[in-house]
């Protein structure tokens, strides 16, 4: 019985720790995450997996995977995930990159924001419109359907949104980042998109290694009282 708890309990700790993938932040840009494909990569215990990028826009050949950064960061149990393009978006142009990934855990909620923008002429705009699909492997997976639900945000506001999602083993995201000046009249630069981020909202994550331990304490300490 206690041989049983302890293999047990090293599935529950191999569970949270994510062994096999490489860690996510060895990859500062999304062509390195992309590369990783459905083996993913790790931060803090949580597999992030099948990350993709379709361009668009009138500059679609400069919307390129390697000079999007990305940034992993987590304050308790939210994770931070931040796409950094930099665009600078002169008069008459517009920059769309639409970007796709899952998380492979369960999600308690998700945010959405900007890391910072600036509009410099009147007509110029930043957009993000972003879909998810709960319990959904991946964007091209069939059988998942339409998406679960939306959110969206813009320079004219709201520059937040967030949504808290019921029970789930796993979150795939499709967020489609536009920055448009075609409609500006003059010259120069009109809008800079410095970048987005999500905020995942995960379980504690040791909330399944302490279950874990206290099963096998019960197993333990029940065992020792029928001696």
């Amino acid at each position: 019985m206690k041989k049983l708890l302890l293999a047990l309990l090293l599935l529950v700790v191999a569970a949270n720790v994510g062994f096999g993938a490489s860690l996510c932040t060895s990859f500062g840009t999304l062509s390195g995450l992309i590369g990783t494909g459905a083996a993913g990569c790790d931060y803090n215990g949580i597999n992030f997996n099948n990350f993709g990028l379709f361009a668009g826009g009138t500059q679609a050949a400069q919307v390129q995977a390697t000079a999007i950064g990305v940034a992993f960061n987590s304050v308790g149990s939210v994770i931070d995930l931040s796409f950094n393009p930099g665009w600078d978006v002169s008069v008459g142009q517009s920059f769309d990159a639409r970007i796709v990934y899952t998380v492979n855990a369960p999600v308690l909620a998700l945010g959405l924001g900007y890391t910072g923008f600036t509009v410099f002429q009147n007509g110029g705009t930043t957009t993000v419109s972003e879909n998810y699909w709960v319990n959904c492997t991946s964007f091209n997976a069939i059988g998942c359907g339409g998406p679960t639900g939306s959110l969206g945000i813009t320079s004219g506001g709201p520059t937040f949104a967030s949504v808290n999602l019921g029970q789930n083993s796993s979150i795939t995201v499709s967020k489609d980042i536009l920055a448009d000046a075609t409609n500006v009249q003059g010259s120069g630069i009109a809008v800079h998109l410095s970048g987005v981020d999500n905020l995942v909202t995960i379980p504690e994550p040791l909330t399944l290694g302490l279950m874990g331990f206290g099963l096998l304490g019960v197993g333990i300490f029940g065992r020792r009282a029928k001696k």
